[in-house]
């Protein structure tokens, strides 16, 4: 068990009917887990789909979560609540009720089999740097060792709108 609180970027993101409320269920799911509490959450953002492109377009979002548990059980818990928000892993980048990945974990650089940290994809995906860059606009990605301006320069970001500014 991680004894000192720790901050960690989780993302949201789905495309299958009105997301809002499963943004909320993992919002509050996260705020229920024992040494868990949501800090701050981003607007949300209608982003274009990556991968297929016979699917809904995207709603995005960010929280940040301070919590005392370690990385892998904050993943572990993570997935349990994808699970129960009926997300279902059939085809790669395929639509999704949610998914959360998290995309920083302290600033930490952590590899193995099941996670990566920082998120592997994050410096590229402006419907990830956006909604971050709301909450944290002075993040810096702990391997590039870049800002989020910087990063969000590199990405396209054609096709990304605001969808709603507070959703809890």
């Amino acid at each position: 068990m991680v004894t000192k609180s720790q901050q960690a970027v989780i993302a949201l993101g789905g495309n299958i009917g009105d997301v809002l409320p499963y943004f909320r269920t993992a919002r509050d799911a996260l705020n229920a887990l024992d040494g868990c509490h949501v800090a701050a959450t981003s607007p949300v953002y209608r982003t274009p789909p990556i991968g297929p492109q016979d699917q809904d377009d995207y709603d995005n979002a960010v929280l940040l979560l301070h919590t005392h548990l370690p990385p892998l059980a904050l993943l572990d818990a993570l997935h349990a609540i994808e699970q129960s928000c009926h997300r279902e892993r059939l085809v790669h980048w395929g639509a999704r009720t949610l998914d959360l990945d998290m995309i920083d974990y302290a600033g930490q650089c952590y590899h193995d089999e099941r996670l990566t940290l920082p998120h592997v994809e994050a410096h590229a995906r402006a419907f990830v740097l956006l909604p971050l860059a709301d909450l944290l606009p002075h993040w810096q990605h702990p391997r590039l060792q870049r800002g989020i301006s910087t990063l969000l320069a590199d990405c396209a970001c054609a096709g990304i709108r605001l969808r709603c500014k507070d959703w809890c």
